[in-house]
Protein backbone atom coordinates (compact mmCIF):
# COMPACT_ATOMS: atom_id res chain seq x y z
CA UNK A 1 0.00 0.00 0.00
CA UNK A 2 1.34 3.44 -0.95
CA UNK A 3 2.43 5.75 1.86
CA UNK A 4 0.04 8.66 2.45
CA UNK A 5 0.87 11.88 0.63
CA UNK A 6 0.04 13.92 3.74
CA UNK A 7 0.22 12.98 7.41
CA UNK A 8 -0.55 14.89 10.60
CA UNK A 9 1.00 13.52 13.79
CA UNK A 10 -0.45 14.77 17.09
CA UNK A 11 -0.77 18.30 15.70
CA UNK A 12 -1.93 21.15 17.91
CA UNK A 13 -2.46 24.71 16.73
CA UNK A 14 -3.65 27.85 18.50
CA UNK A 15 -4.42 31.24 16.98
CA UNK A 16 -2.75 34.22 18.69
CA UNK A 17 -4.62 35.64 21.67
CA UNK A 18 -7.12 32.77 21.83
CA UNK A 19 -7.46 30.67 24.99
CA UNK A 20 -7.92 27.26 23.37
CA UNK A 21 -6.32 25.22 20.60
CA UNK A 22 -8.10 25.23 17.23
CA UNK A 23 -6.60 21.77 16.62
CA UNK A 24 -6.05 19.45 19.57
CA UNK A 25 -3.62 16.59 19.07
CA UNK A 26 -4.92 15.89 15.57
CA UNK A 27 -3.65 12.77 13.80
CA UNK A 28 -4.75 11.74 10.33
CA UNK A 29 -3.48 10.41 7.00
CA UNK A 30 -4.48 11.46 3.49
CA UNK A 31 -4.17 8.55 1.02
CA UNK A 32 -2.70 9.17 -2.43
CA UNK A 33 -4.82 9.29 -5.54
CA UNK A 34 -8.15 9.68 -3.74
CA UNK A 35 -10.60 12.39 -2.73
CA UNK A 36 -10.68 12.84 1.03
CA UNK A 37 -13.46 15.07 2.35
CA UNK A 38 -13.42 16.75 5.75
CA UNK A 39 -16.84 17.27 7.31
CA UNK A 40 -17.81 18.93 10.55
CA UNK A 41 -19.65 21.90 12.05
CA UNK A 42 -18.38 25.46 11.94
CA UNK A 43 -15.36 25.87 14.21
CA UNK A 44 -14.30 22.24 13.89
CA UNK A 45 -10.87 23.23 12.56
CA UNK A 46 -11.31 22.22 8.93
CA UNK A 47 -9.89 25.41 7.36
CA UNK A 48 -7.07 25.51 9.90
CA UNK A 49 -6.09 21.98 8.91
CA UNK A 50 -5.83 22.98 5.23
CA UNK A 51 -3.66 25.99 6.05
CA UNK A 52 -1.33 23.79 8.07
CA UNK A 53 -1.16 21.34 5.16
CA UNK A 54 -0.05 24.18 2.88
CA UNK A 55 2.56 25.42 5.33
CA UNK A 56 0.80 28.74 5.83
CA UNK A 57 0.62 27.99 9.56
CA UNK A 58 3.05 26.02 11.70
CA UNK A 59 1.83 23.65 14.42
CA UNK A 60 2.33 24.51 18.07
CA UNK A 61 3.01 20.83 18.70
CA UNK A 62 3.29 17.78 16.49
CA UNK A 63 4.47 17.34 12.92
CA UNK A 64 3.11 17.54 9.37
CA UNK A 65 4.64 15.25 6.73
CA UNK A 66 4.31 15.86 2.98
CA UNK A 67 5.28 13.17 0.50
CA UNK A 68 7.54 11.45 3.05
CA UNK A 69 9.32 14.60 4.27
CA UNK A 70 8.68 16.99 7.11
CA UNK A 71 6.78 19.94 5.70
CA UNK A 72 9.19 22.33 7.42
CA UNK A 73 12.06 20.89 5.34
CA UNK A 74 10.57 22.28 2.10
CA UNK A 75 11.06 25.75 0.68
CA UNK A 76 7.93 27.75 -0.19
CA UNK A 77 8.71 27.23 -3.87
CA UNK A 78 8.97 23.46 -3.41
CA UNK A 79 5.64 23.34 -1.59
CA UNK A 80 4.05 25.38 -4.40
CA UNK A 81 5.12 22.74 -6.94
CA UNK A 82 3.44 19.95 -4.96
CA UNK A 83 0.48 21.54 -3.18
CA UNK A 84 -2.12 24.08 -4.30
CA UNK A 85 -4.70 25.66 -1.99
CA UNK A 86 -8.09 27.00 -3.07
CA UNK A 87 -9.39 29.19 -0.20
CA UNK A 88 -13.03 30.01 0.45
CA UNK A 89 -12.38 33.66 -0.36
CA UNK A 90 -9.47 35.93 -1.11
CA UNK A 91 -9.15 39.72 -1.22
CA UNK A 92 -7.83 40.98 -4.55
CA UNK A 93 -7.41 44.75 -4.88
CA UNK A 94 -5.73 44.60 -8.30
CA UNK A 95 -7.51 44.70 -11.67
CA UNK A 96 -5.80 41.63 -13.11
CA UNK A 97 -7.33 39.98 -16.14
CA UNK A 98 -8.38 36.38 -15.51
CA UNK A 99 -5.44 35.12 -17.55
CA UNK A 100 -2.98 37.27 -15.60
CA UNK A 101 -4.44 36.07 -12.32
CA UNK A 102 -4.22 32.39 -13.28
CA UNK A 103 -0.62 32.94 -14.37
CA UNK A 104 0.17 33.69 -10.71
CA UNK A 105 -0.14 29.93 -10.24
CA UNK A 106 3.03 29.51 -12.31
CA UNK A 107 5.12 31.48 -9.78
CA UNK A 108 6.64 28.36 -8.12
CA UNK A 109 8.23 27.47 -11.47
CA UNK A 110 9.69 30.90 -12.31
CA UNK A 111 12.86 32.60 -11.06
CA UNK A 112 12.31 35.98 -9.36
CA UNK A 113 11.20 38.74 -11.76
CA UNK A 114 11.05 36.38 -14.77
CA UNK A 115 8.08 36.81 -17.09
CA UNK A 116 5.91 33.75 -17.84
CA UNK A 117 6.99 31.76 -20.86
CA UNK A 118 4.69 30.71 -23.74
CA UNK A 119 4.49 27.31 -22.03
CA UNK A 120 3.26 28.96 -18.82
CA UNK A 121 0.62 30.87 -20.77
CA UNK A 122 -0.56 27.65 -22.44
CA UNK A 123 -0.88 25.97 -19.04
CA UNK A 124 -2.91 28.93 -17.72
CA UNK A 125 -5.22 28.82 -20.75
CA UNK A 126 -5.80 25.11 -20.20
CA UNK A 127 -6.65 25.77 -16.54
CA UNK A 128 -9.22 28.39 -17.55
CA UNK A 129 -10.72 25.97 -20.06
CA UNK A 130 -11.00 23.22 -17.44
CA UNK A 131 -13.15 25.42 -15.20
CA UNK A 132 -15.11 26.92 -18.10
CA UNK A 133 -13.82 30.51 -17.90
CA UNK A 134 -11.70 30.72 -21.06
CA UNK A 135 -14.25 33.03 -22.72
CA UNK A 136 -13.63 35.57 -19.93
CA UNK A 137 -9.84 35.41 -20.05
CA UNK A 138 -9.39 39.13 -20.80
CA UNK A 139 -12.01 40.34 -18.32
CA UNK A 140 -11.01 42.01 -15.05
CA UNK A 141 -11.27 39.78 -11.99
CA UNK A 142 -13.10 42.64 -10.29
CA UNK A 143 -16.02 42.19 -12.71
CA UNK A 144 -16.67 38.56 -11.76
CA UNK A 145 -19.60 37.15 -9.82
CA UNK A 146 -18.93 35.24 -6.61
CA UNK A 147 -19.29 31.90 -8.36
CA UNK A 148 -17.02 32.89 -11.25
CA UNK A 149 -14.38 34.09 -8.81
CA UNK A 150 -14.50 30.77 -6.98
CA UNK A 151 -13.89 28.94 -10.25
CA UNK A 152 -11.02 31.35 -10.98
CA UNK A 153 -9.34 30.37 -7.69
CA UNK A 154 -9.58 26.74 -8.80
CA UNK A 155 -8.03 27.63 -12.18
CA UNK A 156 -5.09 29.37 -10.52
CA UNK A 157 -4.50 26.27 -8.39
CA UNK A 158 -4.66 24.01 -11.47
CA UNK A 159 -2.01 26.17 -13.14
CA UNK A 160 0.36 25.07 -10.37
CA UNK A 161 -0.01 21.48 -11.64
CA UNK A 162 -0.13 20.17 -8.06
CA UNK A 163 0.04 16.58 -6.89
CA UNK A 164 -2.09 17.54 -3.87
CA UNK A 165 -5.04 19.92 -4.30
CA UNK A 166 -6.54 21.48 -1.16
CA UNK A 167 -10.07 22.85 -1.53
CA UNK A 168 -11.88 24.84 1.16
CA UNK A 169 -15.64 24.75 0.50
CA UNK A 170 -15.10 24.79 -3.29
CA UNK A 171 -18.79 24.63 -4.28
CA UNK A 172 -20.27 27.02 -1.69
CA UNK A 173 -20.91 29.91 -4.14
CA UNK A 174 -21.66 27.89 -7.28
CA UNK A 175 -25.00 27.46 -9.03
CA UNK A 176 -26.09 23.95 -9.95
CA UNK A 177 -24.60 23.99 -13.46
CA UNK A 178 -21.19 25.19 -12.29
CA UNK A 179 -21.27 22.83 -9.32
CA UNK A 180 -21.78 19.91 -11.71
CA UNK A 181 -19.00 21.23 -13.97
CA UNK A 182 -16.55 21.54 -11.07
CA UNK A 183 -17.34 18.03 -9.81
CA UNK A 184 -16.62 16.66 -13.30
CA UNK A 185 -13.38 18.69 -13.42
CA UNK A 186 -12.25 17.26 -10.08
CA UNK A 187 -13.07 13.74 -11.22
CA UNK A 188 -10.84 14.35 -14.23
CA UNK A 189 -7.98 15.43 -11.96
CA UNK A 190 -8.50 12.33 -9.84
CA UNK A 191 -8.21 10.17 -12.96
CA UNK A 192 -4.88 11.90 -13.68
CA UNK A 193 -3.52 10.91 -10.27
CA UNK A 194 -4.04 14.16 -8.36
CA UNK A 195 -4.88 13.71 -4.68
CA UNK A 196 -7.68 15.96 -3.41
CA UNK A 197 -8.32 17.03 0.18
CA UNK A 198 -11.44 19.15 0.54
CA UNK A 199 -13.73 20.60 3.16
CA UNK A 200 -17.45 20.85 2.54
CA UNK A 201 -20.79 21.61 4.15
CA UNK A 202 -22.61 19.96 1.23
CA UNK A 203 -23.10 16.23 1.84
CA UNK A 204 -24.36 15.62 -1.70
CA UNK A 205 -21.07 16.93 -3.13
CA UNK A 206 -19.04 14.75 -0.77
CA UNK A 207 -21.12 11.69 -1.62
CA UNK A 208 -20.49 12.20 -5.34
CA UNK A 209 -16.73 12.74 -5.04
CA UNK A 210 -15.10 11.31 -1.94
CA UNK A 211 -13.66 7.88 -1.30
CA UNK A 212 -12.44 8.79 2.18
CA UNK A 213 -14.16 10.92 4.84
CA UNK A 214 -12.75 12.67 7.91
CA UNK A 215 -15.31 13.76 10.52
CA UNK A 216 -14.15 16.58 12.81
CA UNK A 217 -15.52 18.39 15.83
CA UNK A 218 -13.86 20.92 18.17
CA UNK A 219 -10.41 20.50 16.65
CA UNK A 220 -10.36 16.72 16.83
CA UNK A 221 -10.87 13.86 14.39
CA UNK A 222 -13.91 11.86 15.47
CA UNK A 223 -13.77 9.30 12.67
CA UNK A 224 -11.80 8.62 9.51
CA UNK A 225 -12.62 5.94 6.98
CA UNK A 226 -14.32 5.06 3.73
CA UNK A 227 -17.46 6.84 2.59
CA UNK A 228 -19.39 3.58 2.82
CA UNK A 229 -18.32 3.02 6.43
CA UNK A 230 -19.04 6.51 7.74
CA UNK A 231 -22.03 7.63 5.65
CA UNK A 232 -24.50 6.54 8.32
CA UNK A 233 -27.16 8.55 10.14
CA UNK A 234 -25.91 7.80 13.65
CA UNK A 235 -22.29 8.73 12.82
CA UNK A 236 -23.13 11.97 10.98
CA UNK A 237 -25.68 12.92 13.65
CA UNK A 238 -23.00 12.62 16.35
CA UNK A 239 -20.65 14.79 14.30
CA UNK A 240 -23.14 17.64 13.84
CA UNK A 241 -25.02 17.08 17.11
CA UNK A 242 -28.41 17.09 15.36
CA UNK A 243 -30.61 14.19 14.19
CA UNK A 244 -29.91 13.41 10.53
CA UNK A 245 -31.38 10.98 8.03
CA UNK A 246 -29.34 9.24 5.33
CA UNK A 247 -30.86 7.44 2.37
CA UNK A 248 -30.27 6.60 -1.27
CA UNK A 249 -32.38 7.82 -4.17
CA UNK A 250 -31.72 6.93 -7.80
CA UNK A 251 -28.21 5.81 -6.91
CA UNK A 252 -27.30 8.98 -4.99
CA UNK A 253 -26.69 9.29 -1.23
CA UNK A 254 -28.74 12.05 0.42
CA UNK A 255 -28.61 13.59 3.89
CA UNK A 256 -31.22 15.78 5.61
CA UNK A 257 -32.07 16.81 9.13
CA UNK A 258 -35.17 15.44 10.81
Amino acid sequence: MDAPILRFEAVAFRYPETPADALQGLTLEVPRGQVTAILGPNGAGKTTLLRLAYGRYLPRRGQVWLDGRLLTSYTRQEIGRIVALVPQREANPFAYSLLEYVLLGRAPYLPPLQMPTPSDVAIAWEALERVGLQHLARRSVQALSGGEYQLLLVARALAQQPRLLLLDEPTSHLDLANKKHLIECLRGLLAEGVTILMTSHEPEVVARLAQQVVLMREGRVLNQGSLEALWKAEILSATYNIPLRVWEFDGHRLVAWE
